[in-house]
């Protein structure tokens, strides 16, 4: 047993002297104090000692872990007072932060149902309009413009049901449209709105009902309420509080219970209801004097929309070719259609978030999307060569007592059409047909005349929904169709312009026994004359040296059987008889244009291959219905599509030209201008009796009918100028000339279109600008007249 003296302390190696006890102190003193530097430092060295000195107890144990809470609560005991506040302060802002964010996250991630029926509203987004695009002629006149105005529509959800009567005699006399016109619609509207929000009020209060019902049910039974799913929320959170959102009810997680399932299911499964029409357009576009009064009036329910409005220039010129567009800016008929995705407008955008007051927050710099107004577009058409072609083409219909009359112009070096015009007049004693009634071939001495035009009821309705039937209406060109033969005939050297022909005084029988007859009744032409002359007899006989495959080719080349490329709507490729059918019979009637239905577009653009110049002399142009631009095409002649030879197509116009001498000399005796005949022309008519078309859907053309209206004709006359140097290629086609100028034989293309064409190309020429025709040499005079 140790002494005190001798006493082993527990980190000591040894035994080691006792120390004194301790000296009371005085309070506050410090242990060392009032020793010696000497005695202070053994009296420190004594209560630490060196870590060397550590017992093999000590060393064999762990160090002491503190705690990150230990260390913090450390941390915290030696703050003062004001960074105690401060860190305080500090720490309840970054968990209040901390709280909101991992909210926001919650609502963003996992949005409540109700949460999710108010999602979206913040975010508005306002429309900017632009305009559709313009239409211009060639000359940039303005054809057809939009400007915006503003129309009225009602909600008649909103519209007073308070002295509704004298709403409407305000707001008709606002915006004069008769109440009469608006007051019946609006008021049944209103009621079928009531009605159909009770139907929907009460198919959710039905709905609302069985789902409390089923859930006191489960109630009275003991059994703990279900937690409910989306669907169940969805269709009943509103009116059953207990139901709560998912996010109240998210410590529940037991299942439906099946019948509450079954309830809910048949909810959802109820008919949606259709809800009240919110949206009653009643006005036109108003001038500005009455929108300012509708805006006075503040008549609930009763709003302003831009709309734009299209106004055609000229619309009684163009109506037919420009078409019209639709109550969405959309074209529906004509160049409007045709030419739409290029006019149409892209609208503009700007999406913003607003407060729950509907004011605007913020926007994003990528949530503006500019307006682009469509692309304004030039066309073809010439408006002033459009007025001088209807007018002539309104003349010559009147003169024959038509049925009615088309008209193209064309610019044979470009393709462009220039004008285009279509009339048709609903003459009082015309009768339609009835497919049973057999046409006798006397029905032109005082017979019946027969409706040859296919009604056209839009047409009535407005001249620009009608049908254009430049395009769309197929006829027989008749003779218009022999210099295309006449050429092709020439071009595989099966005849030569000076070759003599017998054309038998007239009549002349195939050898297939089919009887053809001429006008003019000659003994022989030449090749050349057979054209002049248009006789039936000579091309006939031309013809009939080319082989079945020769003559198609000749037909089809031309392009006849394919679609002009006008772009317009319902534009047609006629029709050509197919190879499996082709007999010695089409080859004959071919020759004279007939067996072949082509539309007036058709025939001005084969007929162009015989006036362009140069390089492009004997090609086919591309249609076009908008102008040509020379900063745009370095050129607009297309030279791909040849036809003809170069020598042919000259051979051929200038054998033309003898035809027109002839018509001139003819309207010498009742119209010829002061100063003559400016411009020298080459051109070709036709006549040929109107083809009863396809029968109705049921009926069958009669036994006995050889298919024609007996003594009703499509008279025509096609011409290019000057002969020298072609600008213009125009053809003019009269539906159905009067019976008493078939009675007097004056009903034929010369007689009837000639004319037309004569003066519309005497003015139109004038207008271009274009020199007049060199003097007729004395050789070209002798040949013509001969």
């Amino acid at each position: 047993m140790h002494t005190p003296e001798q006493q082993t302390l527990p980190f000591s190696d040894g035994p080691q002297e006792a120390s004194a006890p301790p000296q009371p102190q005085a309070a506050g003193a410090s242990p060392v104090a009032g020793t010696s530097p000497v005695a202070r430092a053994s009296l420190v060295a004594r209560a630490s000692p060196p870590a060397t000195r550590t017992s093999p107890v000590a060393r064999a144990s762990p160090p002491a872990t503190r705690t990150p809470w230990a260390s913090l609560f450390t941390w915290y005991n030696s703050l003062d007072r004001t960074n105690t506040v401060a860190f305080i302060t500090s720490f309840t802002i970054t968990l209040g932060l901390g709280v909101m964010l991992w909210r926001v996250w919650s609502l963003q991630a996992n949005p409540s149902l109700d949460l999710q029926s108010h999602m979206g509203e913040r975010l508005s987004r306002v429309t900017e309009v632009a305009r559709r695009g313009d239409l211009t002629d060639r000359r940039g006149r303005p054809l057809a413009a939009t400007r915006f105005g503003m129309r009225v529509f009602i909600d008649p959800t909103l519209f007073p049901r308070q002295k509704t009567d004298e709403a409407i005699v305000q707001l008709a006399a606002a915006t004069g449209v008769s109440a009469s016109e608006f007051a019946p619609k609006l008021i049944a509207t209103m009621i079928q709105g009531d009605q159909r929000q009770a139907a929907i009020d009460a198919q959710e209060a039905a709905r609302k009902a069985k789902v409390i019902a089923e859930r006191k049910k489960l109630a009275s039974a003991g059994t703990s309420p279900p937690a409910p799913t989306q669907a169940d929320t969805q269709t009943n959170a509103a009116a059953d509080p207990a139901i709560g959102s998912p996010v109240e009810q998210a410590d529940a997680p037991s299942p439906i219970a099946p019948e509450l399932a079954e309830v809910v299911s048949a909810a959802a499964e109820d008919p949606k209801l259709p809800n009240p029409v919110r949206y009653l357009p009643i006005t036109g576009v108003l001038d500005d004097r009455r929108v300012d009064i509708v805006r006075k009036l503040k008549i609930p329910g009763v709003n302003l929309e831009i709309k734009q409005v299209r106004e055609v220039v000229a619309e009684d010129l163009t109506a037919s070719l420009l078409g019209t567009v639709g109550t969405e800016d959309h074209g529906l008929m004509g160049t409007e259609m045709k030419l739409d995705d290029k006019l149409q407008p892209r609208a503009g955008s700007l999406a913003y978030v607003r407060d729950s007051r509907g004011r605007p927050l913020w926007t994003s710099p990528n949530s503006y999307v500019p307006a682009q107004d469509g692309q304004d577009i030039k066309l073809s058409l010439d408006l002033e060569l459009q007025r001088i072609v209807l007018e002539e083409l309104e003349r010559g219909v009147a003169e024959a007592d038509a049925a009615g009359g088309r008209a193209v112009m064309m610019d044979p070096n470009t393709g462009e059409i220039l004008a285009l015009a279509d009339i048709v007049r609903d003459l009082p004693h015309l009768v339609d047909y009835d497919w049973k009634t057999v046409i006798a071939k006397d029905n032109q001495s005082g017979g019946t005349r027969y409706r040859t035009i296919r009604k056209d009821p839009a047409r009535a309705q407005h001249a620009a929904l009608g049908r254009n039937r430049c395009v769309e209406d197929i006829y027989e060109p008749g003779s218009t169709f022999k210099p295309f033969m006449w050429s092709s005939v020439v071009e595989l050297g099966f005849a030569q312009p000076t070759e003599i022909f017998n054309t038998h005084n007239g009549i002349y029988r195939t050898p297939y026994g089919r009887i053809v007859t001429d006008v003019l009744r000659r003994p022989s032409l030449t090749w050349q004359e057979v054209l002049i002359n248009s006789s039936n007899i000579g091309m006939t006989q031309g013809t009939a040296r080319m082989t079945f495959q020769q003559m198609h080719d000749a037909v089809v080349k031309f392009g006849f059987g394919s679609r002009p490329g006008t772009g317009l709507p319902g534009e047609t490729p006629g029709l050509v008889t197919p190879m499996s059918r082709w007999s010695n019979y089409t080859q004959t009637s071919c020759a004279s244009g007939y067996e072949v239905a082509v539309t007036p577009v058709q025939v001005v653009r084969a007929f162009s291959s015989l006036a362009r110049r140069g390089p492009a002399n004997g090609t086919l142009p591309k249609v076009r219905m908008t102008a040509w631009d020379p900063a745009l095409e370095a050129s607009a002649l297309d030279i791909t599509n040849r036809v003809l030879p170069r020598e042919v197509a000259d051979l051929t116009r200038e054998t033309l030209r003898g035809v027109t001498a002839s018509l001139d000399r003819k309207l010498a005796a009742r119209e010829n201008p002061e100063t003559g005949w400016q411009y020298e022309l080459f051109g070709k008519s036709g006549t040929a009796e109107i083809p009863l078309g396809q029968p109705p859907k049921g009926m069958r053309r009669p036994k006995g009918s050889d298919g024609y209206f007996s003594g009703q004709y499509n008279s025509s006359f096609i011409a290019g100028g000057p002969v020298d140097e072609p600008r213009v290629v125009m053809i003019v086609v009269i539906d159905d000339p009067g019976p008493e100028l078939v009675r007097q034989k004056n009903h034929r293309g010369a007689a009837v279109a000639g004319p037309v064409v004569r003066r519309t190309m005497e003015r139109a020429l004038a207008y271009l600008g274009v020199p007049p025709s060199p003097p007729m040499s004395e050789d070209i005079k002798k040949r013509e007249q001969h």
